[in-house]
Protein backbone atom coordinates (compact mmCIF):
# COMPACT_ATOMS: atom_id res chain seq x y z
CA UNK A 1 0.00 0.00 0.00
CA UNK A 2 3.04 2.68 0.82
CA UNK A 3 4.52 1.89 -2.41
CA UNK A 4 1.18 2.08 -4.58
CA UNK A 5 0.82 5.80 -2.69
CA UNK A 6 3.88 6.42 -3.46
CA UNK A 7 3.57 5.88 -7.07
CA UNK A 8 -0.23 7.95 -7.22
CA UNK A 9 1.87 10.82 -5.67
CA UNK A 10 4.35 10.46 -7.81
CA UNK A 11 1.93 11.29 -10.70
CA UNK A 12 0.44 13.72 -8.80
CA UNK A 13 3.94 15.65 -8.72
CA UNK A 14 4.74 15.26 -12.20
CA UNK A 15 1.39 16.40 -13.43
CA UNK A 16 1.70 19.25 -10.73
CA UNK A 17 5.00 20.20 -12.44
CA UNK A 18 3.45 19.94 -15.78
CA UNK A 19 4.48 16.93 -17.31
CA UNK A 20 3.66 16.20 -20.86
CA UNK A 21 4.15 12.50 -20.86
CA UNK A 22 3.41 9.57 -18.42
CA UNK A 23 5.61 6.94 -18.80
CA UNK A 24 6.35 3.72 -16.62
CA UNK A 25 9.98 5.09 -16.51
CA UNK A 26 9.76 8.61 -15.74
CA UNK A 27 7.22 8.24 -13.55
CA UNK A 28 9.67 5.11 -12.05
CA UNK A 29 12.13 7.88 -11.09
CA UNK A 30 9.66 10.09 -9.20
CA UNK A 31 8.21 7.66 -7.03
CA UNK A 32 11.70 6.18 -6.85
CA UNK A 33 10.87 2.35 -7.58
CA UNK A 34 11.66 0.51 -10.34
CA UNK A 35 9.86 0.30 -13.24
CA UNK A 36 8.68 -3.31 -12.85
CA UNK A 37 7.39 -2.25 -9.32
CA UNK A 38 5.15 0.05 -11.18
CA UNK A 39 3.64 -2.92 -13.35
CA UNK A 40 3.27 -4.93 -10.34
CA UNK A 41 0.83 -2.62 -8.92
CA UNK A 42 -0.41 -0.84 -12.14
CA UNK A 43 -0.32 -4.13 -15.06
CA UNK A 44 -1.26 -1.77 -17.70
CA UNK A 45 -2.14 1.81 -18.30
CA UNK A 46 -5.53 1.76 -17.82
CA UNK A 47 -4.93 0.35 -14.29
CA UNK A 48 -2.99 3.21 -13.55
CA UNK A 49 -5.25 5.76 -15.48
CA UNK A 50 -8.07 4.17 -13.39
CA UNK A 51 -6.51 4.43 -9.97
CA UNK A 52 -5.85 8.29 -10.77
CA UNK A 53 -9.14 9.02 -11.88
CA UNK A 54 -10.68 7.76 -8.46
CA UNK A 55 -7.40 9.51 -6.70
CA UNK A 56 -8.83 12.87 -9.13
CA UNK A 57 -12.49 11.71 -8.10
CA UNK A 58 -12.62 10.27 -4.42
CA UNK A 59 -16.55 9.87 -4.34
CA UNK A 60 -16.89 8.03 -8.02
CA UNK A 61 -20.01 6.52 -8.13
CA UNK A 62 -20.82 3.62 -9.89
CA UNK A 63 -21.44 3.96 -13.95
CA UNK A 64 -25.12 2.71 -13.35
CA UNK A 65 -25.33 4.98 -10.10
CA UNK A 66 -24.19 7.94 -12.18
CA UNK A 67 -26.23 7.84 -15.15
CA UNK A 68 -29.18 7.26 -12.67
CA UNK A 69 -28.00 10.81 -11.21
CA UNK A 70 -27.75 12.47 -14.36
CA UNK A 71 -31.20 11.51 -15.24
CA UNK A 72 -32.83 14.54 -16.37
CA UNK A 73 -31.85 18.45 -17.24
CA UNK A 74 -31.49 19.33 -13.46
CA UNK A 75 -28.97 17.00 -12.80
CA UNK A 76 -27.25 17.54 -15.93
CA UNK A 77 -26.95 20.90 -14.91
CA UNK A 78 -25.54 20.44 -11.88
CA UNK A 79 -23.16 17.70 -13.22
CA UNK A 80 -21.73 20.04 -15.93
CA UNK A 81 -20.75 23.08 -13.07
CA UNK A 82 -19.21 20.61 -10.71
CA UNK A 83 -16.95 19.49 -14.08
CA UNK A 84 -16.24 22.58 -15.90
CA UNK A 85 -15.49 25.06 -12.40
CA UNK A 86 -13.12 22.81 -11.67
CA UNK A 87 -10.96 24.10 -14.68
CA UNK A 88 -10.93 27.79 -12.76
CA UNK A 89 -9.07 26.17 -9.73
CA UNK A 90 -5.38 26.62 -10.66
CA UNK A 91 -4.97 23.74 -7.66
CA UNK A 92 -6.56 21.51 -9.29
CA UNK A 93 -3.21 19.48 -10.96
CA UNK A 94 -5.56 17.07 -12.75
CA UNK A 95 -7.50 19.47 -14.58
CA UNK A 96 -4.73 21.64 -15.42
CA UNK A 97 -2.99 18.06 -16.43
CA UNK A 98 -5.97 18.03 -18.54
CA UNK A 99 -5.40 21.06 -20.11
CA UNK A 100 -1.82 20.45 -20.65
CA UNK A 101 -2.68 17.39 -22.62
CA UNK A 102 -0.42 14.85 -19.76
CA UNK A 103 -2.94 12.87 -19.09
CA UNK A 104 -5.27 13.23 -22.14
CA UNK A 105 -5.54 9.66 -22.72
CA UNK A 106 -6.42 9.08 -19.13
CA UNK A 107 -9.33 10.93 -19.30
CA UNK A 108 -10.31 9.24 -22.42
CA UNK A 109 -10.30 5.86 -21.46
CA UNK A 110 -11.84 6.92 -18.24
CA UNK A 111 -14.02 9.79 -18.87
CA UNK A 112 -15.75 9.35 -21.81
CA UNK A 113 -16.99 5.72 -21.29
CA UNK A 114 -19.41 7.43 -18.43
CA UNK A 115 -20.40 10.62 -20.63
CA UNK A 116 -21.65 8.18 -23.47
CA UNK A 117 -23.30 6.55 -20.89
CA UNK A 118 -25.30 9.44 -19.55
CA UNK A 119 -25.43 11.18 -22.87
CA UNK A 120 -27.21 7.57 -24.14
CA UNK A 121 -29.40 7.61 -20.98
CA UNK A 122 -30.62 10.84 -21.94
CA UNK A 123 -31.00 10.68 -25.13
CA UNK A 124 -32.82 7.07 -24.80
CA UNK A 125 -35.28 8.93 -22.19
CA UNK A 126 -35.79 12.40 -24.48
CA UNK A 127 -36.12 10.57 -28.21
CA UNK A 128 -36.51 6.66 -27.95
CA UNK A 129 -37.08 5.81 -31.49
CA UNK A 130 -33.96 7.87 -32.56
CA UNK A 131 -32.36 5.63 -35.82
CA UNK A 132 -28.95 4.52 -34.80
CA UNK A 133 -26.55 6.68 -37.05
CA UNK A 134 -28.25 9.90 -35.51
CA UNK A 135 -28.47 8.53 -32.47
CA UNK A 136 -24.62 7.96 -31.93
CA UNK A 137 -23.68 11.38 -33.60
CA UNK A 138 -25.99 12.97 -31.15
CA UNK A 139 -24.30 10.98 -28.57
CA UNK A 140 -20.71 12.19 -30.08
CA UNK A 141 -21.54 15.34 -30.14
CA UNK A 142 -22.70 15.85 -26.87
CA UNK A 143 -19.58 13.72 -25.20
CA UNK A 144 -17.34 16.39 -27.32
CA UNK A 145 -19.12 19.31 -25.71
CA UNK A 146 -17.97 17.84 -22.26
CA UNK A 147 -14.79 17.99 -22.26
CA UNK A 148 -11.31 19.93 -21.16
CA UNK A 149 -11.00 21.10 -24.81
CA UNK A 150 -14.39 23.00 -24.53
CA UNK A 151 -13.83 24.41 -21.12
CA UNK A 152 -9.95 25.91 -22.31
CA UNK A 153 -12.09 27.43 -25.87
CA UNK A 154 -14.64 28.92 -23.41
CA UNK A 155 -11.91 30.41 -21.42
CA UNK A 156 -9.41 31.09 -24.16
CA UNK A 157 -11.66 32.43 -26.79
CA UNK A 158 -14.38 33.88 -24.91
CA UNK A 159 -13.34 34.41 -21.39
CA UNK A 160 -15.93 32.50 -19.82
CA UNK A 161 -15.44 31.20 -16.51
CA UNK A 162 -16.44 27.20 -15.71
CA UNK A 163 -19.43 28.19 -15.09
CA UNK A 164 -20.53 30.19 -17.94
CA UNK A 165 -18.78 26.66 -19.70
CA UNK A 166 -21.07 24.81 -17.95
CA UNK A 167 -24.28 26.86 -18.87
CA UNK A 168 -23.45 27.13 -22.24
CA UNK A 169 -23.09 23.29 -22.73
CA UNK A 170 -25.92 22.16 -20.57
CA UNK A 171 -27.80 24.58 -23.31
CA UNK A 172 -26.23 22.83 -26.09
CA UNK A 173 -27.15 19.46 -25.01
CA UNK A 174 -30.75 20.59 -24.42
CA UNK A 175 -30.74 21.83 -28.00
CA UNK A 176 -29.71 18.31 -29.29
CA UNK A 177 -32.30 16.66 -27.22
CA UNK A 178 -34.88 18.88 -28.65
CA UNK A 179 -33.98 18.20 -32.11
CA UNK A 180 -33.29 14.57 -31.39
CA UNK A 181 -37.07 14.28 -30.28
CA UNK A 182 -38.28 15.82 -33.66
CA UNK A 183 -36.27 13.39 -35.21
CA UNK A 184 -37.29 10.12 -32.85
CA UNK A 185 -39.95 7.94 -34.67
CA UNK A 186 -42.99 6.78 -31.60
Amino acid sequence: DATRRRILDAVRTMLADGATTMSYAALARVARVAVPTIYRHFPTRAHLFEAIYQEAEPDLMSLDAFVREVRDSVSMRRSLREFFVRFDDPEDVYARASRLGAVWEFSRATTVPRRTAVMAALLDQRAPGLSEPTRTQIIDLAVVLVSSATAEMMRGYLDRSGAETADRVALAIEALLTYAATLATP
